[in-house]
Order: structure tokens, then C-alpha cells, then sequence
């Protein structure tokens, strides 16, 4: 383990990506940051797919057609991949660590809510469950977990980058499924 690194050290090591520079768990916590948005892709795929073909629209906190919410989850994947390989657009690798930190909490909160909760709840198969329990855990898991080893973050910062990632995409939510509802013209 590299202990407390800089940020900017960070970021050179993972942009050099030689072997002999980053050790194989910061390699593995690269990849697994990478990964992320495609196994968001395939998430996203699942719960489109689903709502498009059973119709289960109801379970949110208001009706959104399958239109409405086909943009909505499209504009949340290409954010995720923006977020993540957009790196050149953060000022510094700190700007950039505490984004993909709040992704991936956002992520791992959305696990749990609604997805796994709603579907305890109604005792049924709610749209994006599997790819969830599937994908989306063990990743964010994963990215979470070695981001608190690597102690880039105090406990508190973690948590607070966390649960600011939850609120953002409950935002994020709302914002895509109005932009959704204003294209197509409901």
C-alpha cells in the first residue's frame, strides 16, 4: 500500500500506468474506477429495458413514461462516463478523486435505494435489481473501499463525500426526468 500520497502524485502514477509505478492494488482500484460506468451502462440498460417492456413505471415517487425515462438514464450514463474519463477537466487530481468518490457513492446508496428496498417491499422484481445486486455493489464496494484504505480521505470526508454523491443524484434525478419530460412534450 502507498500510505498517504499526494494527489498530484497519484495522478502521475495512474498516468504513467507502468507496473513498476503503481502497485497492483492502486491498479486494481484504477480499473475498478473505469469499469464503473459500464457497469452503470448495463444498469441503466436493465432498467429501461424492463420499464419498456412490463410497463413498471409506478414504483417512483411519481409516473415517468418509458420516453421520459429512456432520456433521463441516458443523460445520467453519459455524465457518469464524463465524470470518470474526463479527467483533463478537473483542475486537480483532488477535484477529481472526490467526483469519482461521490459516483461511486451514489451508486452504492442507489443499490439500496430504491432498488433493493423496493423490491423487499413489494416482494418482486423491481427494474435494475439484478444488475445492482450484480454489478453496481461489488464495483462500488470495491472503488469505496480502497479509496478508505488509501486514506486520500479522513473517515468523515468519505462520508460526507458519499452521502453528497446520494443527494446529487436524487437531484441529478429529478433535473433529467424534467429535461426528460420537457422533450417529450407530456
Amino acid at each position: 500500500m502507498l500510505g498517504k500520497v499526494s494527489f498530484d502524485t497519484r495522478l502521475q502514477m495512474e498516468k504513467e500506468m507502468k507496473p513498476e509505478t503503481v502497485k497492483n492494488k492502486d491498479l486494481e482500484h484504477w480499473k475498478a474506477i473505469r469499469l464503473l460506468p459500464f457497469a452503470f451502462t448495463a444498469h441503466n440498460f436493465e432498467e429501461t429495458w424492463a420499464i419498456c417492456n412490463t410497463n413498471q413505471t409506478g414504483y417512483h415517487p411519481f409516473t415517468v413514461s418509458a420516453a421520459q425515462f429512456i432520456i433521463a438514464v441516458s443523460l445520467f450514463t453519459v455524465l457518469g462516463f464524463i465524470l470518470v474519463f474526463g479527467k483533463k477537466l478537473y483542475r486537480t487530481s483532488q477535484q477529481y478523486q472526490y467526483t469519482v468518490t461521490g459516483f461511486s457513492g451514489m451508486l452504492f446508496l442507489n443499490v439500496f435505494f430504491p432498488h433493493l428496498l423496493s423490491a423487499l417491499y413489494f416482494k418482486a422484481y423491481m427494474p435494475g435489481v439484478v444488475s445492482a445486486l450484480i454489478l453496481i455493489l461489488p464495483i462500488t464496494s470495491f472503488i469505496l473501499w480502497k479509496t478508505f484504505q488509501s486514506h486520500i480521505f479522513s473517515n468523515k470526508q468519505l462520508a460526507i463525500t458519499i452521502l453528497f454523491g446520494g443527494l446529487t443524484g436524487v437531484l441529478l434525478i429529478g433535473v433529467f426526468l424534467g429535461i426528460g419530460y420537457v422533450r417529450v412534450g407530456l
